[in-house]
């Protein structure tokens, strides 16, 4: 991570002994402050964070100081989580400085990001995964991207295909894909907020489909209703192997085969690796 964040959480390390704000206790659900996020757009260098707390008091004391110690910090934010539970986020976001939103470059392309919303953290490696997924693509009619987050693949790839769908059940990532559409002058996206498995029956004529799934994969609903739009090709991301092997199996028994596959190394000296596949009907 950038060292600047080193920096920043050391700040708060030392203003959480002076001021009173109570520690969040997992295991007694007391306490107020949860956790501090760190996110910064690598190619911009505007910083968001996020203090994630289980009320909504927060002591102003604990974060007024930042903007004027980091001037690149564009964005604070105060996530709500009441529940007992170990899931880092909450529902409920509020403002406290700045914008709702950091933003990042990549290629020739910018993003807003919004504090709840999922974004590639390693940059770098995510412009190789967009220059491999369009050699797989090469063209498409229609397009549908499944899990499409803040429109990041459907915005870099919109130029090889003639109509885009994205769908994302996060509203606030959809927010932040419809004005990055905007501000990136792309037309012929549309993004639905909704869960793809409540809605993916209801698209035809789609000859392609990129999937990009949380680390659980696919639930055999889904699968079912992508084998039964037969879309010519399937371009696959996965950032768990296990889960990828075991739905492209279900893919193989319904004529579909792998076509071309990659890995890319997201976290070195971790194992979480990226897999990328093209899937080719039969």
């Amino acid at each position: 991570h950038p060292p600047l964040f080193d920096k920043i959480r050391e700040s708060l390390r030392k203003q959480l002994n002076k001021i009173k704000e109570s520690i969040y206790n997992e295991k007694k659900h007391k306490g107020n402050l949860r956790h501090i996020i760190i996110r910064q757009g690598m190619n911009t260098n505007q910083v968001l964070v996020i203090f994630v707390t289980r009320t909504h008091s927060i002591n102003p004391l604990l974060y007024k100081f930042l903007p004027n110690l980091f001037p690149n910090i564009v964005s604070i934010i105060q996530n709500v989580n009441p529940e007992r539970t170990n899931r880092i986020l909450g529902k409920e976001n509020i403002i406290l400085y700045g914008k709702n939103y950091y933003q990042e470059k990549i290629l020739d392309k910018t993003f807003n990001i919004s504090a709840s919303a999922f974004f590639q953290v390693n940059v770098d490696q995510a412009k190789k995964m967009v220059n491999i997924i369009k050699e797989y693509l090469v063209s498409a009619h229609r397009l549908l991207d499944l899990y499409c987050g803040v429109g990041f693949f459907a915005i870099m790839l919109s130029e090889l295909a003639k109509k885009v769908i994205g769908i994302e059940i996060n509203a606030d990532a959809i927010h932040d894909a419809q004005k990055n559409a905007q501000l990136n002058n792309i037309n012929n996206i549309e993004f639905i907020a909704s869960s793809v498995e409540n809605v993916i029956q209801d698209y035809k004529d789609i000859d392609t489909i990129i999937l990009d799934p949380p680390r659980k994969g696919c639930s055999e609903k889904l699968l079912t209703n992508i084998i039964r739009m037969r879309p010519e090709k399937i371009i696959y991301i996965s950032c768990n192997p296990a889960t990828f092997a075991r739905d492209l199996v279900i893919f193989q028994k319904y004529r579909y085969r792998l076509d071309k596959y990659h890995l890319i190394d997201m976290f070195p000296q971790t194992y979480h690796v990226e897999s990328i596949a093209k899937i080719v009907a039969q």
